[in-house]
């Protein structure tokens, strides 16, 4: 498994993202997007956020985090929100 992070989010990814979330409702958004994102989530609501970044396990897209802020040699992230089908998939692909 080839986990990598790109920074930036492009157009049909953030369109991914607004599906899975919408598809789960306002507790799955507010779980994995924090309350500040009211539901449903848009395309202009995921472009307007800062320091965004696309997560891949080798080329397929997977998900997306935030990095909030940077404290020292700490970095603090947020707004992760990853496929609902790969949730429950451990790194060798297995379900949990």
């Amino acid at each position: 498994m080839g986990i990598k992070f790109e920074r930036g989010i492009n157009k049909n990814n953030i369109e991914l993202l607004c599906r899975w979330s919408n598809e789960l409702g306002s507790a799955f958004q507010e779980q994995w997007m924090g309350s500040q994102i009211p539901y449903p989530l848009t395309y202009d609501k995921i472009k307007k956020l800062e320091n965004k970044f696309s997560i891949f396990n080798e080329e397929e897209f997977i998900g997306m985090i935030q990095e909030v802020r940077i404290e020292e040699d700490n970095i603090h992230i947020g707004r992760f929100i990853l496929n609902p089908q790969k949730n429950r998939i451990g790194f060798l692909g297995q379900k949990r």
